[in-house]
């Protein structure tokens, strides 16, 4: 039985979504995903906003962003506080989103990381995640991406 539980976010946990993601996902990037891109993320009805806590209204020890946009689905944001880390959080989270999507009827999830993020790419290629493409200068120009994908149907080869 995992030591947290997840939960869709509220509005009230914006503020601490934004540091999460400027301390660990945007760090040396610029600070894209502040308080007010985060609540409308949560407003938004093609978007899954969904935190892990230790239990109910304690504060979040990671997140996850994804969006949809027609048969796909886009992994926008995942990050979990480096003392939650290697806990099976995010695998919690991506497989809560990744349920979602089927539920949803997409057929692929997608996700961008910095390509020299070793850690992350072996993290997703566990979930069967695989590389579509290498974006040089990504990131404002500064660095580069990694595309990935992971095909949600359940017979691919069928069409």
């Amino acid at each position: 039985m995992p030591d947290f539980i997840l939960e869709l976010a509220r509005p009230a946990d914006a503020q601490h979504l934004a540091e999460m993601s400027r301390d660990h996902i945007e760090t040396g990037l610029g600070w894209h995903y502040r308080k007010e891109a985060l609540r409308q993320l949560m407003a938004d009805p093609d978007t899954n906003v969904v935190v892990a806590r230790t239990a109910p209204n304690s504060p979040v020890i990671g997140f996850a962003v994804m969006s949809y946009q027609g048969f796909e689905a886009h992994l926008v944001l995942l990050a979990v506080a480096p003392a939650w880390r290697r806990r099976g959080v995010a695998t919690a989270l991506v497989q809560w989103h990744l349920k979602a999507a089927r539920v949803a009827g997409a057929q692929s999830l997608a996700v961008e990381l910095r390509a020299d993020n070793a850690p992350a790419r072996r993290f997703y290629a566990k979930l069967d995640f695989r590389i579509i493409q290498r974006i040089d200068k990504s990131y404002g120009g500064t660095v580069a991406a990694l595309c990935m994908v992971k095909d949600l149907r359940v017979n691919p080869d069928a069409g």
